[in-house]
Order: C-alpha cells, then sequence, then structure tokens
C-alpha cells in the first residue's frame, strides 16, 4: 500500500511539472494581435440640434481623418484593421445656426420658449498592440440653458468645442 501511495504521489508531481512547463512563458511578454481598434460614442442632449450644427472629426483605425455631421442625438463609429497605427484623433465642435434672434419671429419665439439641454456624453476607446486598450469615458457634460437665457447663451457662444483628443501613441 505504501508503494502505490508512493507511485500516486510521484505520478501527480510529475503532472503538476508537466502542466507548469506547458504553460511557461518563455519571454515573459504577453503576445498580443498585430491590429488597430478604435470606437468613438457620442449622445448630444436635445437642445444641441437646436441650436448649434454639430460635427465630429475622427482618425479611423487606419488613419485616415473623417468628418461627421450630427443630423441626430446619437452617434456611433467602430473600426478594425490590420498593423498598428499610432495616431487617434476624436474632436466634436459646435456652430452657432444663428447668433441673433428675430423676437417677433413665432419660430423664434417657440425656438425660445423652452430650456434647452446642451448636455452631452462621450466615449473613446481604442486598442493598439503595444499598450493594449485605453478609454476615455467622462462623466456627464454641459448644462441646461433656461428658456430666457437661450439666446444670450447662444449669441455669447457661437462657436464650442465640446470634447477634443489627439493622442500620438509613441
Amino acid at each position: 500500500m505504501n508503494k502505490l501511495k508512493k507511485g500516486w504521489w510521484a505520478l501527480a508531481l510529475l503532472a503538476m511539472v508537466c502542466l507548469a512547463a506547458a504553460c511557461g512563458d518563455d519571454d515573459g511578454v504577453m503576445d498580443r494581435p498585430d491590429r488597430t481598434q478604435v470606437r468613438y460614442k457620442l449622445s448630444l442632449g436635445s437642445g444641441w440640434l437646436q441650436l448649434y450644427n454639430v460635427t465630429v472629426d475622427y482618425r479611423t483605425a487606419d488613419g485616415q481623418l473623417k468628418t461627421h455631421e450630427m443630423k441626430e442625438d446619437n452617434w456611433e463609429f467602430e473600426d478594425k484593421v490590420d498593423g498598428r497605427y499610432t495616431r487617434f484623433t476624436y474632436r466634436v465642435t459646435a456652430n452657432a445656426k444663428r447668433t441673433t434672434f428675430d423676437l417677433n419671429d413665432s419660430t423664434v419665439i417657440a425656438l425660445l420658449a423652452k430650456d434647452k439641454e446642451l448636455t452631452y456624453t462621450y466615449e473613446f476607446n481604442y486598442y493598439e498592440k503595444e499598450n493594449s486598450a485605453h478609454r476615455i469615458n467622462p462623466e456627464a457634460k454641459g448644462s441646461i440653458i433656461k428658456a430666457g437665457d437661450v439666446a444670450a447663451y447662444v449669441t455669447a457662444h457661437p462657436q464650442i468645442t465640446l470634447l477634443e483628443h489627439d493622442i500620438q501613441v509613441k
């Protein structure tokens, strides 16, 4: 019985050594896939597109600079490419549709009659081989502009940069 016990222990020890050797990493470096991946998301409060033309400038996974004009409150873009690209750009600007308001015009009166939700949230994810995944996802930004202050706010802020990221990975 004693020999049988020793045999089982030796067999268990041999199995653990083989398993450890098989799982070992020779160079200590994790082998990451050679690709670049990028994802952008933007959600605007309901007042932005009523008062401003909002554009998004961004780079695709292979580095092409693109522009998207917002027509809806939500936008998302995701892209992946083989190889490594190291520059990521994400910029959102808002240009006022008008900076003067005719208070005799019924459409203008209706536009200014309600509070405007000039809030936004965004997300920016990118993955590149050397440094793995990165995520930028801040808290909601912006504010709600009271109905009586909308015209003055837009006049004082004809162009707004909501966010700007230009990242060069070394």
